[in-house]
Formats: structure tokens, sequence, C-alpha cells
């Protein structure tokens, strides 16, 4: 592999663990991130995890600030209603590009949904999510609303692995529940070929996860 691709790669696959850390709240939100902790946990230099902490602050998943570096985005109520406002348009029309892109296969983020469990820890079962919904979105071939979704997918997943963090076990546990529910149902569908019920299951399930975390409290 030519050294720029090369290069490219690393700091994907580092961005890559970075965010899924985000997802499981190893660091929780408004917490800084430690250019130095990171570097010396995944055996590189502080160049590719300082590059792919610039591309994390781009899609305003963490904060640059002057002097003190990079934390994690705060969680916020108006962040979540803009995340569900967005979602409620843009992930309809992804999953429809999808549904006829992808003609009945499975991704393999879909299979690994598929073999979840409730008693999972939350924080594994969202990264889980996130790359499914990663997954469906860039199936659908249009670069700019897939990355726009992954995005505030990415936000919305950081958000809820925090507010479960200080809920009781059973909380967690209603969580887990209906996010593998949800995923049953999309991928049935999608395998099904069926996109007008895929979309009607999409809004359901953002209605669902909306009036989900509207129970809760940041």
């Amino acid at each position: 592999m030519p050294a720029a691709l090369q290069k490219v790669s690393h700091r994907a696959s580092i961005q890559t663990d970075i965010l899924e850390m985000l997802i499981r709240n190893e660091i929780a939100p408004g917490q800084h991130i430690s250019e130095e902790t990171l570097a010396a946990t995944k055996g590189v230099s502080r160049t590719p995890v300082r590059e792919a902490l610039i591309l994390l602050e781009r899609q305003k998943l963490v904060v640059n600030e002057p002097n003190r570096g990079f934390f994690v985005a705060a969680a916020s109520l108006a962040g979540l209603r803009n995340y569900f406002d967005m979602a409620s348009w843009l992930f309809p029309f992804l999953v429809q590009r999808a549904a006829r892109n992808l003609r009945g296969e499975m991704t393999q983020p879909a299979a690994t949904l598929l073999n979840s469990s409730a008693d999972e820890p939350a924080g594994d079962l969202l990264v889980k999510h996130f790359q499914f919904v990663s997954s469906i979105a860039l199936a659908a071939q249009n670069p700019f609303a897939a990355d726009t979704m992954i995005a505030g997918e990415a936000f919305h997943c950081m958000t809820r692995a925090s507010i479960l963090a200080d809920c009781p076990p059973e909380v967690s546990q209603a969580s887990n529940v209906q996010i593998i529910e949800q995923g049953h149902r999309l991928i049935d569908l999608l395998k099904a070929g069926d996109a007008e019920k895929a979309v009607e299951s999409v809004l359901t399930a953002i209605t669902d996860a909306r009036t989900f975390l509207a129970s809760q409290s940041i």
C-alpha cells in the first residue's frame, strides 16, 4: 500500500477507535481527551491521534479549546432534539436508497447486531447499533448525506451512553431491548426489499428513541 494511503488508513482506524471509546462513554461528554494517553494506548505518535481528533471536531463530536486541548462535546437535550429532527427526514431517504442498493443482502454490522443480547453492556450495544446505522447510510451511496447521518448518529449514541451511565440497570436493559428490536425489524424489511415499510420502521424507531430519551435527564 502506498505510504499516503497507509497513513490515511491508519488515521481512520484511530478515529474509529476513539469514536467507539466515546460511544462506550469511556471518555464522557465534557471530559478532556489526552492525546498523550491515546497515543501511548494505541502505540503511535501523537500526530495520527491529533489528525483523528481534528476529523472528529469537524463532525462536532469533540471541541478544541485554545491552550487546553480537545474535549468530548457536551451532551444536551437541545442537541438530541436537533439530531432527531434531522434523522426524521434524512434517515428515511438513506434507507430507501439503501434498500434498493442492497437488494436483500445483509451488511456485516447487521449480522453482528442480530447476534446481540440485551444483557450486554449498553455501550457495546450502542457501538454495534452505530456501526449498523453507518452501514445503511453508506449503502445509500450518497456520501454527503451519509456523512451527515453518521455524525448525527454518533452524537446520539454518545449522548445516550452518557444518560444510561447514570441510570439503573433496568433502564439500560430497556434501552438495549429497544435497540435490538428496532434493528431486527429494519433488517427483516431490508432483507425483504420492502423499502416503504423500512422507511415506516425507521420513523417509528426515531419516535420511540425520542420518547425514551425524553423520559430521562442529562
